[in-house]
Order: C-alpha cells, then structure tokens, then sequence
C-alpha cells in the first residue's frame, strides 16, 4: 500500500519497517549515533506513521529562514520543506528527513545541532539509513 504525507510517498521500506515494530531509536545509543550522524542523540524519537503525518502537517509553510533552508555549498545542503518529510529527530532541533529534491527516492540529510547549524547528508536512501542504524 502507497502511504503519502504531503504529497509525497513515503518511502515502502520505511512503512514495513515501521509496520513491523523495527523503526524504532538504537539501543546501543551513543556509537551508532557517533557513527551515522556524527553526534549524540539527546532524545531521539523516530515516528510512527500517525507521528509523521502530524510531524509534517506544518512543516511545508514554513520559510526557508525557519527550517535553516537556504543551500551553502561545502557547508549545507539546505532543505526545502515543500519536497521533504520530517521521519524522526535526535533531539530539540536534531530533525532527520527525507529529501526528495533530486529524486522520487529520496535521500537521508539531518540538521546538525552543531556550529554551524547545517543540514548534511546521511544515506542515498532510507533503506541504507536503516542498514546503517542495524534496525
């Protein structure tokens, strides 16, 4: 079955993962989150598909300026909040999303809590995102 939020279709290989139980934070929590996104979680919560529809019910009106949108090459790959979808987050404003700027497959990219405050790149795809995590 095709799940869409926002007009966008949430990728299969999340929704069986979702529907079986397996998207769910990493045990082992401080490693793997080092290892995939490059810092700590503080409290990460990945979404149910009720979670990400309510997740993603603002998320398209808001400006570039809000979501840290705005592209600096070698430093940000910004993010446009009208062609991606909030699927989890680390933490207060740790949000990992789908990117679906390039490809109707999206990419993984997460805003680094770090300074500078930067959207980067995570998995080609979530399928590898969820290899990734060992989920």
């Amino acid at each position: 079955m095709s799940y869409m939020i926002n007009g966008l279709r949430v990728p299969k290989e999340l929704v069986s993962t979702i529907e079986s139980g397996r998207w769910t934070p990493p045990r082992e929590e401080e490693p793997t989150y080092l290892a995939v996104f490059g810092e700590p979680a503080v409290h990460p919560m990945f979404y149910d598909l009720d979670t990400m529809a309510r997740e993603n019910s603002h998320w398209p009106g808001l400006s570039e300026d809000e979501v840290f949108g705005k592209e600096r090459p070698g430093e940000s790959l910004g993010v446009d909040s009208r062609k991606s979808l909030l699927v989890a987050d680390l933490g207060p404003d740790m949000p990992i999303a789908l990117d679906y700027r390039l490809s109707e497959n999206p990419r993984v990219i997460y805003l680094r809590n770090q300074s500078p405050t930067a959207w980067v790149y995570i998995a080609p795809d979530i399928g590898s995102l969820i290899s990734q995590l060992e989920l």
